[in-house]
């Protein structure tokens, strides 16, 4: 009984204050917090609601994937080091920057759909109210980005059969996008208690992203062990 008594007092507290510190937490763990919350833990913004808000989109780029971070992971253990545009922004102007961009993605993506669905996520939630960005900061690559278009489109919007040898229509193209905007502005989100248990639901993520580095190498493990063998 008093094993469950502390393990409940320990969860009411981290439900309590899990939410006000996410924007205190190491880079390094930022595995832990929702993909579609992450933006609160970001460095590069003086609270942890933004405010008059620079909003980056975009891919790779305008999350600050690269070298860079890769360099500071390995020597700042529990620091959250500059690593990004956002950072070099908002140490320039003092202005709050966030990014909501999604590495890997296209246009449709990282400029669209993602933010959208982060920015109204944060939103249903019971702890946060995100105010629109002041600015937009849109990141456009076209050694990838055109590609990643185009791929876009061909998985999505394949033609039928008439329509083979022909030329596609602009407003077909137009129409289909439209549908896409209108699903991710229309999309519902899960209201339940589990969904707004920030803290407990961190913890579960974390043991299972120790489980998953784990795992790999003990197979690794396994596997120089037979060919020792």
């Amino acid at each position: 009984m008093l094993l469950l008594i502390t393990i409940f007092f320990i969860i009411g507290v981290g439900e309590w204050l899990f939410p006000k510190f996410i924007g205190k937490l190491p880079l390094r763990l930022y595995g832990l917090i929702d993909k579609d919350l992450r933006i609160l833990a970001q460095s590069s913004k003086n609270n942890l609601l933004p405010k008059g808000y620079i909003a980056l989109t975009g891919d790779s780029y305008a999350v600050g994937a690269g070298d860079w971070l890769n360099e500071v992971k390995k020597n700042n253990f529990f620091g959250s080091p500059d690593y990004s545009p956002a950072h070099l922004i908002f140490k320039k102007t003092g202005i709050d920057v966030v990014s909501f961009g999604q590495s890997g993605a296209g246009s449709f993506d990282g400029i669209w759909s993602e933010p959208i669905t982060q920015f109204l996520y944060i939103n249903s939630t019971r702890n946060y109210h995100l105010p629109p960005p002041k600015y937009f900061l849109i990141f456009f690559y076209e050694g990838n980005d055109v590609y990643d278009n185009i791929q876009f489109v061909n998985e999505n919007l394949k033609p039928t059969e008439k329509e083979i040898g022909k030329k596609y229509r602009t407003n077909r193209y137009q129409n289909f996008l439209n549908t896409e905007f209108k699903k991710v502005l229309d999309q519902k989100f899960d209201k339940s208690f589990w969904r707004d248990m920030l803290f407990t639901r961190s913890i579960f993520q974390g043991t299972l992203n120790l489980f998953k580095e784990w795992a790999p190498s003990k197979k690794i493990s396994e596997a120089n062990n037979l060919q020792t063998v």
